[in-house]
């Protein structure tokens, strides 16, 4: 009988498994359980872990995706973000005017002390001091670089740039900083105790 991180392990791997590792995408059940409006739970660590044990324990599940919406990283590089009590963290308005200051972004590891960002890699280090290699954690990348790039300029400007030529060279610079971003995110995931993050790599732990 595989524990939990071997069978993660084994399936990315492509190897034998006794059965596929299931992994539920469950944060908004986590604030809900929690008892906590979203606005406070985003922000609580010790809730996020707490939550996710508690349903790991109920429906024993092999993968905890540890996320708390998808506005931690573009909150970082400066997007302004709307809570709400019953709902995850929105970003609701672009860190640039124009696409051609992209150069205003900054990708340093300042950006990991945002604080819905450093909320996310609080909770990975809690689950993996409690639950050791017992099950695998990944720490969400929260956004691709497309993605990113749409939040921190607005996805219409991102689109209308897109369909109008002209900037070829800022978009490639724009996307290669919200590239950049992603990998420092899940970089930081994983040296938080994440076995996995994506745009990162498979934690190769010893078991």
């Amino acid at each position: 009988m595989m524990t939990s991180l071997e069978r993660f392990y084994a399936a990315v791997r492509f190897q034998e498994v006794d059965r596929m590792p299931v992994d539920l995408h469950d944060f908004a059940v986590c604030a809900k359980i929690s008892g906590k409006t979203f606005d406070r739970f985003a922000f609580g660590p010790e809730d996020m872990a707490e939550a996710q044990i508690r349903l790991q324990k109920e429906f024993g599940h092999d993968v905890l995706l540890v996320e708390n919406g998808t506005a931690s990283l573009a909150q970082a590089m400066g997007c302004e973000v709307s809570l709400r009590e019953d709902a995850p963290p929105a970003v609701t308005g672009a860190a640039l005017r124009a696409i051609e200051e992209y150069d205003r972004l900054v990708v340093s590891r300042k950006i990991l002390d945002a604080p819905l960002l450093k909320a996310n890699l609080k909770t990975v280090q809690i689950l993996r001091k409690k639950l050791g290699n017992s099950v695998a954690i990944m720490g969400r990348g929260d956004q691709g670089p497309f993605s990113l790039a749409s939040q921190v300029t607005g996805m219409s400007e991102l689109l209308m740039a897109l369909a109008d030529g002209g900037l070829e060279e800022e978009l490639d610079h724009l996307l290669e900083i919200s590239t950049q971003a992603g990998i420092l995110c899940c970089t930081a995931m994983i040296e938080a105790g994440a076995q996995c993050s994506p745009l990162a790599k498979v934690r190769q732990d010893r078991m």
